[in-house]
């Protein structure tokens, strides 16, 4: 954490996984770069230069539609909706991971593709951390499901040509 320059690196945060779900945490971030307006924090809106999410590991468990992902989405989507305003000039998810635990063997592992987004909370509303964390969320639940489904469709895929020999 450097205080003056507005800049601060998170190391290794990791969000747990439901109830109900493995021992395993549902989403690794292992590096976040924060670079921010020190100033503004005196202000209603703190400005945020640039948030990058370095390195992501997602793990699904559960089907499409009702999967560890999704229930924590529902209790973000069901939290406070009140809090600090941001301004997020540039966020970036970068080098990601998605695993997916597979019903037929190993886990799968899928690059996770890049998102970028620019000016979040660019108007004098802002952007709650609850808002702004649901876009970081949703870009990796939606991405993961549709590549967890791909996946495990080429691994079952994979299993009856392996099987058919």
């Amino acid at each position: 954490v450097s205080p003056f320059s507005g800049k601060v690196v998170i190391n290794d945060l990791s969000i747990g996984n439901p109830e109900g779900y493995g021992n395993t945490n549902a989403i690794n971030l292992h590096r976040i770069n924060v670079h921010a307006s020190p100033l503004s924090v005196l202000f209603d809106k703190t400005v945020i230069h640039s948030l990058e999410i370095v390195s992501l590991l997602a793990n699904v468990e559960g089907s499409q539609n009702d999967n560890n992902l999704t229930k924590l989405e529902a209790n973000v989507r069901g939290g406070s909706k009140g809090g600090p305003k941001f301004q997020v000039d540039d966020f970036k998810i970068a080098n990601g991971t998605i695993r997916v635990k597979s019903p037929i063997g190993d886990p799968v592992d899928v690059p996770f593709p890049v998102q970028h987004y620019k000016s979040l909370g660019n108007n004098e509303e802002g952007i709650t951390m609850r808002e702004l964390f649901m876009k970081v969320f949703l870009a990796v639940s939606e991405n993961s499901q549709k590549i967890a489904n791909e996946a495990v469709w080429k691994a079952i895929k994979g299993a009856g040509k392996s099987h058919k020999k």
